[in-house]
């Protein structure tokens, strides 16, 4: 007699991604798996659990309990390295075990319970809509099984069982054996409301749950149910984001209702950008997991399998994915856009089926290149660059487009504009954007290319600068974004000018489409706070000595301690003065005394005279230790030229900013020249406050996904994306970058690297669509191939 129903087929195996798939990238370092985040940081683990912490809020557990149960967390994913061998599912059901053992199982359960009563509309906007495949599923079976995997959405299996009984339907419900697995007990579910719609009692089936979680292949046997499976008159229905990883390799058709929200349910789902409510199809015998590979471009998502579905029926599943590529090409040119790709002018006609063979996706590859060069390439006044360089020669060799083991060539796209006068800078509000949002948010404006630009303060940054102020809690910051280092620019009418912290490259737009690429230390200038306006010269940017009335300090003071280690570096400024921290446009600190010296900001630093009088006449308001809360507007910084730029070429500049590092300055490649080591420390870059602002660790002359802007003899503005990190392309060193840029850019000028690593992009934004042209590493936020959201985006446009 069997024990267990006939859900799974032969191929069927509990778990879905292995760890080791992600060893040596990004994603080797994180784990965000249903409500864990989880990111390993200095050889450290900076974990989250959501559910714990609602529990927290809810009074469910206690601060004490919740502080035991994270230094278990914290102590179990300091062993990382020893789970290689396990899939995700495995490492979640190990958090699961320690999460009752410290919040206990039946607490657990009543939280769920409680999300179950507390349970509504789940998403915003529209999501991924396969509704009319799941209501012909249910019209044409005759047992309904019903998986509740995420207590946030028992309403909705509460409705969706209404309708089944409604039609006459056979209705069973999934249970967990033990209080407090992700399944609800019997017990638990038949207690709540709506489990009995028009009376009818649903069948309940134990699911012995494994690591907590739902397992296919050991749900309690039950005749009538198996009969139906195995006439293909049974369909399931799971809520929640283990759907997607569970409902794989299934005897039976499976509808997944969710809102995507871990790392690995949203590539599943191809849904990054949406939040809306999905209800996807999953037919019989059916893996989407080697379609997405998250250390490799996905083959295909959820996404394009439904609008395939939608526009010619569920024959598609069957094709195998070469077909589909022959013969829907256009579906799969914008990989992980989420709609809209009829808006865009490259076309990709179907192809031979016959021709389909093992390298199909390296023929499509090719083929969709050749149709994005031609397209761009017949923009007068655009040259676009697609290129690939071997590793060693750095000589244009062809693409190995589709390659499966890894290759030591480099991946260069980019673009050069001539006339690019309507080009800027786009900043994101409140903290990282997907450009993909950002460009379906904004105006129709035609064809614009897009690559990320200068370096931003993130979370991690943050985090760290406060960690270092641990004892000075005042000098702390709660900012979500902005861009680090020099920047002017006009918002709203209002002119926006900010420090220039250390004295590294910086790029200009003026009104008459020129740009100006330059070095940029602080000289002289003034600041105005609610109308006192506080002026300083150059003499009075980091003194030595006896400071006068005003005076400036920035971390470019450290710029030559190159020996200084980067941990815990702390510096000084202002003793016996007034002080106030400024970042970015925002005066974050003020105190009578010393201060640390920002590495992402500056210290306004007064005279005690001249700051008692600010005082009394700002209405600062003390707060003990020195320290004074302010709550004015933004200061307004008014700054002189940089070196060597006239003030009519200044006045004429809509747009500046800064953050850079030299890589080619009047035709010269500083780091062929050996003179690249030298120029790093001029601009700062190896100073032990500027190495705080650097994640990665920027100076390091190491291979890296990386993207440069500069310009030629002539003016035109250019930008080169160098992808790496992926099996395809290793990523380029910044001698190499000076090489092949004189390669392919034979005419230029000025060059300097800005932001790279995950954030290196190339794109074009056309009807409001995004699509990747560069190939992205993985992030923390997306897989590869993908945009991740980044603060700042330059924008080319004629």
């Amino acid at each position: 007699m069997n024990n267990y129903l006939d859900i799974v087929d032969s191929r069927w195996s509990f778990g879905s991604y292995y760890r080791r798939r992600f060893l040596g990238d990004t994603l080797y370092t994180c784990f965000f798996y249903k409500d864990i985040e989880l990111v390993l940081d200095r050889e450290h683990a900076a974990v989250r659990d959501r559910f714990a912490e609602e529990m927290n809020r809810e009074h469910e557990t206690g601060g004490e309990v919740l502080e035991r149960y994270y230094r278990q967390l914290r102590r179990f994913f300091d062993q990382m390295e020893s789970y290689d061998q396990w899939t995700l599912e495995q490492i979640y059901g190990s958090v699961h075990s320690i999460r009752k053992q410290f919040l206990g199982a039946g607490a657990i359960e009543k939280a769920q319970i409680r999300r179950c009563l507390g349970s509504g509309t789940m998403g915003l906007g529209a999501g991924i809509d396969q509704s009319g495949v799941w209501q012909r599923l249910m019209e044409d079976s005759n047992g309904v099984v019903f998986c509740l995997a995420d207590p946030n959405y028992f309403q909705y299996m509460v409705n969706d069982m209404g309708r089944a009984a409604e039609l006459g339907k056979d209705l069973y419900v999934l249970t967990g054996q033990t209080a407090g697995d992700a399944i609800l007990t019997r017990e638990a579910l038949a207690a709540l409301p709506g489990m009995t719609p028009g009376g009818r009692e649903p069948v309940f089936l134990e699911d012995r749950a494994r690591y907590s979680l739902l397992d296919l292949s050991a749900v309690r046997y039950k005749e009538g149910l198996q009969q139906d499976i195995d006439l293909g008159k049974a369909v399931l229905i799971v809520y929640g984001d283990d759907g997607l990883f569970h409902c794989r390799n299934l005897n039976l058709p499976s509808i997944v209702r969710t809102v995507p929200s871990c790392y690995f349910a949203r590539a599943i789902a191809g849904q990054f950008v949406g939040r809306g409510l999905c209800t996807i199809y999953v037919p019989p015998h059916f893996d989407i997991l080697p379609l997405v590979p998250l250390i490799e471009k996905t083959r295909a998502s959820y996404c394009q399998l439904a609008r395939l579905e939608r526009d010619f029926g569920p024959e598609i599943y069957e094709l195998g994915l070469e077909r589909l590529y022959a013969r829907y090409p256009q579906y799969f040119i914008n990989i992980y856009g989420e709609g809209g790709e009829e808006r865009l002018p490259v076309r990709m006609d179907s192809g031979e089926e016959d021709s389909c063979s093992p390298y199909f996706y390296g023929s499509y590859c090719r083929r969709r290149e050749e149709l994005i060069s031609g397209y761009l390439n017949g923009v007068p006044g655009l040259r676009y660059i697609s290129a690939y360089m071997d590793g060693r020669t750095l000589s244009e060799i062809p693409v190995p487009w589709g390659c499966e083991e890894p290759q030591d060539g480099i991946l260069v796209q980019g673009a050069v504009m001539a006339k690019a006068r309507g080009s800027r800078v786009i900043l994101a509000d409140g903290g990282a954007r997907s450009p993909r949002a950002l460009v379906a948010e904004g105006e129709e404006e035609g064809m614009l290319l897009i690559s990320n630009f200068l370096f931003f303060l993130t979370p991690k940054l943050v985090s760290w600068y406060n960690e270092l102020r641990q004892e000075r809690p005042m000098e702390q910051i709660g900012l979500d974004g902005g861009h680090l280092d020099y920047m002017l620019r006009y918002e709203g009418g209002r002119r926006v000018e900010t420090f220039p912290l250390y004295r590294k490259a910086c790029v200009a737009m003026k009104r008459d489409g020129s740009f100006l690429f330059f070095q940029y230390a602080l000289g002289g200038g003034s600041i105005s706070l609610g109308g006192r306006r506080l002026s300083w010269t150059a003499q009075d940017v980091n003194p030595q000595d006896s400071p006068g009335p005003v005076c400036i300090f920035t971390p470019y003071r450290s710029a030559h301690r190159t020996e200084e280690k980067t941990d815990g570096y702390c510096e000084f400024a202002g003793e016996g003065r007034f002080n106030l921290v400024v970042i970015q446009d925002k005066v974050v600190c003020a105190r009578m005394g010393d201060v640390m010296v920002p590495s992402i900001g500056a210290v306004v630093s007064l005279a005690r005279e001249t700051g008692e009088d600010l005082i009394r006449a700002l209405g600062f308001e003390a707060a003990g230790d020195g320290y004074y809360r302010w709550d004015g507007p933004e200061a307004v910084i008014c700054l002189e030229p940089p070196e060597g730029i006239g003030a009519e070429d200044w006045d004429s500049v809509c747009w500046a900013f800064g953050g850079g590092m030299s890589l080619i300055s009047d035709g010269e490649s500083l780091f062929e020249q050996e003179t690249g080591l030298s120029r790093l420390e001029d601009e700062g870059w190896l100073g032990p406050l500027s190495r705080q602002t650097q994640e990665s660790e920027i100076h390091r002359l190491s291979k890296h996904p990386r993207t440069a802007v500069g310009v030629t003899d002539q003016g035109e503005l250019f930008v080169l994306v160098f992808s790496g990190r992926t099996a395809l392309s290793v990523g380029a060193d910044y001698a190499q970058m000076g090489r092949i840029a004189r390669t392919l850019v034979p005419n230029v000028r000025h060059m300097m690297n800005v932001d790279g690593g995950g954030s290196a992009v190339f794109g074009m934004a056309v009807g409001k669509v995004f699509v990747e042209l560069s190939y992205p590493a993985t992030s923390y936020t997306s897989p590869a191939g993908m945009v991740r959201r980044i603060n700042t985006l330059l924008c080319m446009k004629q």
